[in-house]
């Protein structure tokens, strides 16, 4: 086989790696992975004001919203994914347990705020309470650079099997 042909076949299995990498099952896999990651951040009390911004610790909570949180601690009714002293965001915890990652056609992953729940407390959707929390300073639903780098560093490891497998299929040939 001439350098050309095998320049050519090199060059149309990237193209087919890059293609088959970004199928709905990895991104999916990413977009989950991605939601996981805003979700623990804001457990733990930060936020990002922005995409590719820091991680900056959420607005402290009013001292009487802490106290409320720990007489429902003491009682088990705390929500186990909130903290009494930890900014994040609702008492119920179920706002960052409807942080959700998916994916529904080929190169495309997303991640949202699932509206199909009602919050227990105050009877609104998951999204109305999140622009509610953002609209008083709780900037929460962004990537920070830190997670930016982590998704391209997923998504680079996911195009490198890709290309492997490719190129050890031609080598077998």
């Amino acid at each position: 086989m001439e350098a050309e042909q095998q320049l050519k076949l090199i060059i149309d299995s990237i193209k087919q790696s890059v293609d088959n990498s970004l199928s709905t099952t990895n991104m999916k896999k990413l977009a989950v992975d991605a939601a996981q990651n805003v979700k623990t951040r804001t457990r733990k009390g930060k936020g990002v004001n922005s995409l590719g911004g820091s991680e900056k610790q959420l607005p402290s909570l009013a001292e009487n919203t802490v106290k409320r949180r720990e007489s429902l601690k003491r009682r088990s009714k705390l929500n186990f994914n909130t903290t009494p002293k930890k900014s994040n965001l609702t008492r119920s915890g179920q706002l960052t347990s409807d942080i959700m990652g998916t994916s529904t056609h080929k190169a495309n992953g997303q991640v949202f705020i699932d509206s199909g729940r009602r919050n227990q407390f105050s009877g609104k959707s998951s999204s109305e309470v999140a622009k509610e929390v953002e609209d008083i300073g709780f900037k929460f639903f962004n990537f920070s650079k830190r997670e930016v780098l982590s998704i391209v560093k997923d998504y680079g490891l996911i195009l490198s099997k890709e290309i492997v497998r490719i190129l050890n299929r031609i080598k077998s040939q």
